[in-house]
């Protein structure tokens, strides 16, 4: 058994708000750094990481016990991506032309050079950091083992949010000013292709088999997914200022959710269709449960988190949170279990987490 717990950075309130999946309860509100925007947890459930965006910093809290540690990073922290291990944290500086690196057992912090840096995503193996440049339409990769560049691709305008595929083979890399998406060959280190989508690309995810990407297009209404294979592209007007999308673990669900119309697209994968759901109030961040049965929206304007169930498409309850909830994740604590060889196994995995930018 595990404690799951639903955590949401408020940017007014400057707290967290952690949420009991188990009774949809709210059971703490714990104090945070000024304007936290982003949060991440790392893969044992143990920690989350929320990104301060006025004060400068990263609280570090442990889920568990709501303890609270003050990291001290760049200028204007605005994203943030942990490594498969759960050993290091980094966070994108945008104020200060940095990254840090924040190491999870010791909170010891290093920085790597970066111009505007603003999203990042980190492979699945762990070896390599991709880091999007705003400010020099550039995408860095970087060697997590040693912090060196590896690489510098050349990318649109305005690159943003960055999806990886699960297989390991391709960096999505959202380009909001040229309306595209560049699609870069890990293994070679090549631009395969420059993809058309919609107007101000805003928000990436990959489904599970790789097969398909999605791309949520913010001021053209729509959502394009992308055929991994062959580059190909389906457009899908889900609704009114799209902002964030996560997919089901079983990939056959994709979670959008639309601001102005206060609800969410679940788009059907396999067809194409979707359903719309009715939420809160400016809905911008969603998230998944690892089982696929229920999805949480974080919704900015009512201050609060809509649990909807994937099944039945009911939004079976509404949870206060703080003032303006802007990124949300699900994490679960790592418990013993104790087999019948008296052998401890820990079992504990971060649910599925959505993380919002600076374009709020």
């Amino acid at each position: 058994m595990s404690d799951s717990y639903v955590l949401t950075a408020n940017r007014i309130s400057d707290d967290t708000s952690k949420i009991s999946v188990e009774n949809d309860n709210l059971v703490a509100t714990i104090p945070v750094g000024e304007f936290p925007q982003a949060i991440a947890v790392t893969p044992n459930g143990n920690f989350a990481y929320v990104v301060n965006n006025s004060s400068n910093d990263v609280s570090k809290i442990g889920v568990s016990n709501n303890s609270v540690t003050n990291i001290g990073v760049g200028n204007v922290p605005n994203s943030v991506a942990i490594t498969p291990d759960g050993q290091f944290v980094y966070v994108s500086n945008g104020g200060s032309g940095s990254v840090s690196k924040i190491r999870v057992s010791d909170n010891f912090v290093t920085n790597i050079v970066i111009p505007s840096p603003s999203p990042l995503a980190i492979t699945p193996d762990g070896q390599f950091l991709y880091v999007a440049s705003f400010g020099a339409t550039d995408v860095f990769k970087i060697d997590i083992n040693t912090d060196m560049t590896i690489s510098i691709l050349p990318v649109g305008t305005g690159p943003g949010a960055i999806a990886i595929t699960p297989d390991g083979q391709f960096a999505y890399v959202v380009n909001r000013n040229s309306d595209n998406v560049t699609k870069i060959n890990i293994l070679t280190n090549n631009v395969d292709a420059t993809i058309p989508v919609g107007d101000f690309p805003v928000a990436i995810a990959a489904t599970p088999d790789s097969q398909f990407v999605y791309v949520v297009n913010q001021n053209s209404d729509d959502v394009t997914k992308i055929n991994v294979g062959d580059n190909s592209t389906t457009f899908i007007n889900t609704g009114n200022t799209p902002f964030s999308v996560a997919i089901t673990p079983n990939g056959e669900f994709a979670y959008v959710t639309n601001i102005s119309d206060d609800n969410v697209a679940k788009i059907k994968i396999s067809d194409d269709t979707f359903t719309s759901i009715g939420v809160g109030d400016s809905p911008v961040a969603v998230a998944i449960t690892s089982d696929g049965q229920f999805a949480y929206v974080a919704n900015r304007d009512s201050g609060n988190v809509s649990k909807i169930n994937v099944a039945t498409d009911n939004v079976e309850v509404t949870i206060p949170a703080g003032d303006q909830p802007v990124a949300i994740a699900i994490s679960k604590i790592a418990q013993p279990i104790i087999t019948p060889l008296n052998l401890k196994v820990t079992i504990a995995n971060i649910e599925m987490t959505a993380v919002t930018y600076d374009q709020i």
